[in-house]
């Protein structure tokens, strides 16, 4: 069983939305969110996550942003339709 040690920051497979920081890289945002790490970066270039760029390999993601933007994907995902029985 891996534990948290006080003072050193969680590794990726030990990160939840509770012991995770306020800024997030975008493994970290990735392993959050439960998506592949390419998909994390292909949604920050389309803009899907929003970003900011710190120069060269350091993209930094809100975990606050982060969040909202999945409970909005989910809310907007779409419902199946359900059509009228025809008689």
């Amino acid at each position: 069983m891996n534990k948290t040690v006080p003072g050193k920051s969680p590794g990726i497979s030990e990160l939840t939305w509770t012991n995770a920081p306020d800024i997030l890289t975008v493994e970290e945002a990735a392993s959050l969110a439960r998506i592949p790490r390419n998909a994390a970066y292909e949604a920050v270039r389309q803009g899907v996550i929003p970003s900011v760029n710190l120069g060269m390999r350091r993209i930094r993601i809100s975990k606050v942003v982060l969040a909202k933007v999945l409970a909005i994907n989910v809310e907007q995902e779409p419902q199946p339709s359900v059509r009228p029985e025809s008689r």
